[in-house]
């Protein structure tokens, strides 16, 4: 039997998904309040992208991880 508990869990998304818990209003999964609230302001103060000549700028992350997000539930059809 598989441990729910367990993260090492290969796949423990089926029994975790019926832990009781609901995302906050106005999201449809944890995953997609995770991408909305994202905190982009630590990569910019890292300076990841420093050194490139034209960095990505904070939105251009969230519009990357919103796009990754959408082409994740697209690809699992639902969308």
């Amino acid at each position: 039997m598989t441990n729910p508990k367990n993260p090492v869990n290969p796949a423990p998304f089926v029994l975790w998904a019926n832990h009781g818990i609901t995302p906050p209003a106005g999201y449809d999964s944890f995953l997609a309040y995770a991408v909305a609230t994202m905190d982009t302001r630590s990569l910019e103060l890292d300076g990841m992208f420093s050194g490139m000549e034209n960095a990505p700028s904070r939105e251009d992350f969230t519009q990357a991880v919103a796009a990754e997000l959408a082409a994740l539930r697209q690809k699992a059809g639902a969308v």
